[in-house]
């Protein structure tokens, strides 16, 4: 059996999370008080001036983190899992705007061994909730979904195997949804490269994205040649009915 007797990677990442953990506890706490007290008091005006001393500490220590491991397999998944502090004036809005251009600054489509890896598909989910809003009809939540998967889509195209592996898991998780304007702007718009090291996953995601084609309302069907109950061959193409079951 495998026993793990140090590992580096492990020491990096939870020695880090010890000290992010520790910062927001304070972000915790100070939140409290300027929940509680009136903008011109002087315990909120002290409160917001460490809320933002904070988030400068904080930022330092990310950026010295990514600087120093900038190599190691801690340093990806911390960059995957980072999440900004803003200053509490800062609106929702101004909020999500800033996050829907810059949520991905720090993460490399490229690299194949973020495959598979919990913090990636945790990073795609959290992009996507930026694009939901509690007041959206459904179209309006489809819609809003297909800006973020063309987003998204386009970032992983430098490397083939990451570009599958991220288009599949968008389908899937589009499909358990049943969110079906966003697949069919998926499957219309992008393709699975001919080429890829995975061709299980590649052919299972071709026949997902083509089978959604040819059911799309308004495509034309694809001919269908079968016998009736006489034996004699009747294509669908030559059916001029208004509906045919």
């Amino acid at each position: 059996s495998l026993k793990i007797i140090e590992s580096k990677e492990n020491m990096l990442f939870y020695d880090y999370y010890k000290k992010e953990n520790g910062y927001k506890k304070l972000f915790s706490a100070l939140d409290i008080i300027l929940n509680h007290y009136a903008s011109n008091q002087k315990i909120y005006v002290e409160a917001k001036k460490e809320y933002k001393t904070l988030i400068e500490q904080r930022e330092g220590l990310y950026n010295n983190f990514k600087k120093v491991n900038a190599n190691t397999f801690a340093r990806k998944l911390i960059s995957l899992r980072y999440d900004k502090v803003f200053l509490p004036q800062i609106n929702e809005l101004e909020k999500t705007n800033y996050l829907k251009q810059h949520f991905f600054d720090d993460v490399d489509f490229s690299d194949v061994s973020l495959i598979n890896s919990d913090a990636l598909h945790k990073k795609i989910i959290a992009y996507m909730d930026l694009y939901a809003m509690p007041t959206y009809t459904q179209h309006e939540l489809e819609d809003s979904f297909i800006k973020a998967s063309d987003v998204i889509i386009p970032r992983t195209k430098s490397n083939k195997e990451m570009y599958e592996y991220v288009l599949n898991f968008l389908v899937n998780g589009l499909e358990s949804f049943k969110l079906e304007s966003v697949l069919n702007h998926i499957a219309t718009t992008y393709t699975v490269e001919t080429s890829c090291s995975n061709e299980a996953r590649k052919t299972a995601l071709q026949k997902a994205l083509d089978s959604r084609k040819i059911s799309m309302t308004g495509v034309k069907a694809p001919e269908i040649i079968m016998k009736d109950v006489n034996e004699k061959e009747i294509k669908l193409s030559q059916i001029n009915a208004d509906n045919t079951l």
